[in-house]
């Protein structure tokens, strides 16, 4: 009913009566016309009819014109980029491999970090554990793996497990995987106690470990794995948090000698070094756990100087029973 034409034809009805007896003679008149007269008269009887035909007809209305859309730049850049087609370039190929592999790791971080402590660390013992091998264990990757499920201070305890499992080759081993050990405990206190918690209880597991454990806290100390303070600070009480009450007090009392020779070596840090160097006295650990510290004095250049009363003064101050 919108349309130009109803609304023309609406507006402009035509005469039908009118049209319609005058349509119907003229067909008539024609009709005898063209018996009466031929072919001539044929022609124009017909020339006529579309004459009247054509004056019958109402006039046809304009065609409309067509509704013209205009195209914003917007459309014309979203039928650009509408582009199905995947690009099969390798770096293409490797990009989104990328972004596939980062969205992967995001989500195994995210849901990692809601379980609990000690899952964490199972997770990161089979982690270690798949990579123990004849080659060198991938140092970055390990303490990456430790960062990514926030236990890198607990995680030396998976270390001792895998690592120094040993009843023999305990320090051999911490050796080989120093700089591992390193990058977890140096600087880090609370590493450091979990360190000395899982050696307890790897002394819990080997006997001989318990027997040799003042050697095995003076080695870890030598490859700079353990600090003089966390040893120090650990031999002050004896705890049942990792193993027996009387498992801890034998190994504390293993290692005291170790710990008193730590405690002397930190007093005469805090003396004048002259006085240390005036002496002459080198004090070393020996290598059995349950002997006390030796004094290695050096011989006298001379007579004199091994008859002088300062020598025999020095020489009555040292007590190894003492120490």
């Amino acid at each position: 009913m919108t349309h130009k034409l109803t609304s023309y034809i609406l507006k402009n009805p035509p005469n039908e009566v009118a049209k319609t007896s005058k349509s119907k003679s003229s067909k008539a008149e024609r009709r005898a016309a063209k018996q009466s007269k031929g072919g001539k008269e044929e022609e124009e009887g017909g020339s006529n009819e579309g004459e009247e035909e054509a004056e019958a007809a109402p006039p046809s209305p304009p065609p409309a014109e067509p509704v013209k859309v205009k195209k914003s730049k917007k459309d014309k850049h979203e039928r650009e980029d509408d582009d199905w087609s995947a690009d099969t370039s390798a770096e293409a190929v490797r990009q989104r491999a990328e972004d596939l592999n980062a969205g992967v790791a995001t989500l195994a971080t995210n849901d990692d970090l809601e379980r609990s402590t000690t899952e964490r660390l199972e997770i990161f013992f089979e982690f270690v554990k798949v990579r123990m091998g004849p080659a060198k264990l991938p140092t970055k990757e390990i303490v990456a793996e430790a960062e990514r499920l926030d236990c890198k201070d607990k995680a030396v305890m998976a270390l001792v497990e895998l690592l120094l499992d040993s009843e023999s080759e305990v320090l051999a081993r911490a050796k080989a995987n120093a700089g591992l050990f390193q990058r977890f405990v140096v600087g880090n206190a609370k590493a450091q106690k979990y360190l000395l918690g899982a050696l307890e209880k790897l002394a819990e597991r080997y006997s001989k470990v318990a027997d040799k454990f003042a050697n095995i806290l003076k080695g870890l100390y030598d490859l700079d794995i353990l600090e003089e303070e966390a040893i120090i600070e650990w031999g002050a009480k004896v705890s049942k948090k990792y193993v027996s009450k009387e498992l801890s007090t034998k190994l504390h009392e293993n290692a005291e000698p170790f710990i008193a020779w730590l405690k002397e070596a930190e007093e005469e840090d805090d003396s004048d070094d002259d006085d240390d160097d005036a002496t002459g006295v080198a004090v070393t650990f020996t290598s059995a756990a349950s002997e006390a510290l030796s004094v290695v004095k050096p011989e006298p250049s001379s007579a004199a100087e091994a008859a002088s009363p300062a020598a025999a003064e020095d020489d009555e101050d040292i007590d190894i029973d003492a120490i």
